[in-house]
């Protein structure tokens, strides 16, 4: 949500916030600025439905991927607008992309996570006296 709706906040201008459709910008600029800013929102959608499919690795990679893509863009923001920070609309921008990066490397980790148990959990089922699984020998 957090990335579907950032780029909708009335943050951006001169400092007087403007919404992005009343700055007066051409269709052209409009619909390059939103595809970048909700690249991850669809790239978030995508691992959803992944994870609905019981695809979990996958989406588990999606999520990083994303996850990752955040980190950049906020390592990209902090080095823009390093002398800005007094402002509202540039912290309250970077703390949502913080959060939604947090949210996102947490998801993946518990998707990779996931994934990673299950294939344990098929060895030693597949073979047992492996590592404890069933019918061991004791």
């Amino acid at each position: 949500m957090i990335a579907f709706l950032l780029p909708l906040l009335p943050l951006y201008g001169d400092g007087s916030g403007p919404f992005i459709f009343s700055s007066g910008l051409p269709l052209r600029v409009l619909i390059s600025f939103l595809l970048v800013w909700w690249t991850n929102a669809v790239v978030v959608a995508v691992g959803i439905l992944y994870l609905r499919r019981d695809r979990v690795g996958v989406a588990g990679g999606l999520f990083f991927a994303a996850a990752l893509t955040v980190a950049i863009a906020i390592i990209e923001q902090v080095l823009q607008t390093a002398p800005h920070f007094d402002r509202w609309q540039t912290d309250l921008v970077l703390m949502l992309e913080i959060i939604e990066g947090g949210l996102l490397a947490l998801a993946a980790v518990r998707a990779i996570g996931a994934r990673a148990a299950d294939s344990f959990e098929e060895t030693t089922r597949a073979r047992p006296g492996v590592l404890g699984g069933s019918g061991s020998p004791r």
